[in-house]
């Protein structure tokens, strides 16, 4: 990215999208880590005011925290449940979102249900959701996201459930308003498949399941 280059210039897979800038963390970028000064500069100078982050925190203004300062995209959901929660984060730099239950069921060592979250998501074309465990319920309570990392598709708009399966001794009482999961939006590359005749050689070739020792 080059001195003369907007700094709202939006990545390839988020064309057409708008960023979201707030002026209060965009100092939170560091000069020579993406971004020029002209380029924050140019951004900021536009702004009449903060803009709150969405899903939740503030970003601090630190000049160590330099991986975020914008939004390039939108997460937009819509609660379907009386008792269903918005998607926030732990802490303003959390990679996930926690996802809250809106059902109140225990679950037997070896059982496994899929929970409601009572909310729907709008995810950004190039983009697919990861609902990934909590460490807690899994260190503590031996309680894991069955199919880890469950895959939310753009296209999907139904409710977002979440899979528990209790791997622990004894029965785990998951409550309306418990935290279950976390929500990681990851951008996704779509290729197109081509069927080749050979694929190319390199040097570990087939060798696969242990092949590097144990």
């Amino acid at each position: 990215m080059s001195d003369s280059t907007p700094f709202t210039t939006l990545p390839d897979i988020s064309a057409g999208l708008e960023p979201v800038i707030s002026y209060e963390y965009k100092r939170s970028y560091v000069p020579g880590v993406g971004f020029t000064q002209e380029q924050l500069a140019n951004a900021t100078s536009s702004l009449t005011a903060p803009i709150a982050p969405p899903c939740g925190g503030e970003i601090p203004v630190t000049a160590g925290v330099s991986a975020i300062g914008s939004y390039w995209a939108t997460l937009k959901f819509k609660k379907v449940h009386a008792l269903a929660v918005q998607p926030t984060r732990a802490h303003p730099t959390d990679s996930g979102l926690d996802l809250v239950s809106v059902e109140t069921l225990s679950l037997a060592p070896g059982a496994f249900h899929a929970y409601d979250t009572g909310i729907q998501l709008e995810l950004p074309a190039g983009y697919e959701g990861q609902v990934r465990p909590r460490s807690g319920l899994a260190a503590k309570k031996g309680v894991t996201v069955l199919n880890a990392p469950g895959t939310i598709d753009t296209a999907y708009t139904g409710n977002v459930k979440v899979i528990l399966i209790n791997h622990g001794p004894g029965t785990v009482d998951i409550k309306a308003g418990d935290r279950i999961a976390q929500l990681v939006v990851a951008p996704v590359s779509l290729m197109e498949c081509v069927e080749v005749t050979e694929v190319a050689e390199t040097d570990r070739g087939a060798n696969g399941l242990g092949s590097t020792g144990v």
